[in-house]
């Protein structure tokens, strides 16, 4: 079915093949749509139409410079169409709750802004030459300005030169190049016919899954460091041991360095992975919560002595004024005997009953307490 979309510089029609849902780890979610354009649509409308669909959460102007819908008379802004139109039956197994929460949707206080990732597939027409400030605007979706004109995000032609050097895979230059941004990821291709589909069928396939995996890491990294900076050590000893878990559980079960065994896949992907930062951001992960375990380390080390000591007190006054004062009248401990004790069996008795009580107490919150993270580790973790 097609959908309509209308912005201040393009009016066209869509086609969204399928919408993929994908259920992760550590309570992270993603939703693919899948978009077809019509043959005729130029490359400024896809990078403006880019640009604009990517928005779900902006300032007042950005919101409502697009409308989409399924005819001119239901049209949407971007999220509402998405909620509204497309996964009604699925909103309500939405978590609307606050950022404070475990779960919720809408806002990533973690992450960079409000919009969607692109990935594209740009064919070019053969007798178009692809030069490094058309790919500096594939990357940066650079559609149309004010005044409807193409838009160029930079003028400087040594910036350019950098742009392409740190984020253009050029291996099969003059025909076919791949473009990796933080907001895009583009294969730019001259080729047609066999290669022209094979390149496609690659980029929705192998590079599509490649590419959605690392998205994927940055987000857990940048979730994990974002937990860590809410943490107070010596209130939140059940978080900090959750957030060791999780690193180490994202590490050795979810965390691969090479995800393509092809020179050409390891190459781009080695790309994505350097303009995604997920080594440095793993690292800084992985720096901070040692120095966070560290220090809980440290606090319990002090909370261990202060309970030690308090106990020592108990077994030392027990110990020496329990056994002859106290314990062997407390099978027959009558009303009448109490009133004749004097304060030191008194101090005694307090002890011994404290003691008892304490004792049990810790046991049953020992047990309460490790059976509340067996069950939140997995709440955490999935």
């Amino acid at each position: 079915m097609s959908i309509r979309f209308e912005s201040p510089h393009l009016i066209t029609t869509f086609v969204i093949d399928s919408i993929d849902i994908f259920i992760c780890p550590f309570h992270i979610g993603l939703l693919n749509i899948r978009i077809h354009f019509p043959e005729d649509l130029k490359t400024n409308d896809i990078l403006h139409f880019g640009d604009l669909f990517r928005i779900l959460i902006a300032n007042e102007e950005e919101m409502f410079k697009v409308k989409v819908g399924f005819n001119e008379n239901s049209l949407y802004l971007v999220r509402d169409f998405i909620l509204q139109g497309l996964l009604v039956d699925f909103t309500a197994y939405i978590d609307n709750r606050t950022a404070d929460s475990t779960t919720y949707f809408g806002s990533l206080p973690f992450f960079i802004d409000e919009r969607m990732y692109v990935i594209s597939f740009l064919p070019i027409l053969n007798e178009s030459k692809i030069i490094k400030k058309e790919l500096y605007r594939i990357g940066e979706l650079n559609g149309y300005d004010e005044n409807g004109d193409a838009y160029v995000g930079a003028s400087n032609p040594d910036y350019f030169e950098r742009y392409y050097e740190e984020k253009v895979y050029d291996r099969w230059g003059d025909t076919t190049y791949y473009v990796t941004s933080d907001t895009h990821f583009s294969c730019v291709t001259k080729e047609k016919g066999k290669i022209g589909k094979q390149l496609s069928q690659q980029m929705y396939g192998e590079h599509f899954y490649g590419l959605l995996l690392f998205f994927y890491y940055k987000l857990v990294l940048l979730k994990l460091s974002h937990d860590y900076s809410r943490v107070e050590v010596e209130k939140d000893i059940k978080k900090v041991e959750l957030l060791t878990i999780m690193i180490t559980t994202f590490t050795s079960k979810y965390y691969l360095p090479e995800i393509n065994s092809t020179s050409a896949g390891k190459e781009i992907f080695r790309d994505v992975k350097r303009v995604f930062r997920i080594e440095k951001l793993y690292e800084d992960v992985k720096h901070s919560i040692a120095i966070l375990d560290k220090n809980q380390d440290n606090w319990d080390g002090k909370r261990l002595n202060y309970l030690i000591q308090i106990l020592t007190i108990y077994t030392v006054i027990s110990g020496i004024f329990g056994m002859n004062l106290v314990i062997e009248e407390l099978g027959t401990l009558t009303f009448s005997r109490l009133k004749s004790y004097s304060i030191y069996e008194w101090l005694v008795l307090f002890v011994i009953f404290s003691g008892i009580f304490i004792s049990f107490a810790m046991g049953f919150f020992f047990i309460k307490r490790w059976l509340n993270e067996k069950r939140s580790r997995k709440r955490k973790l999935f």
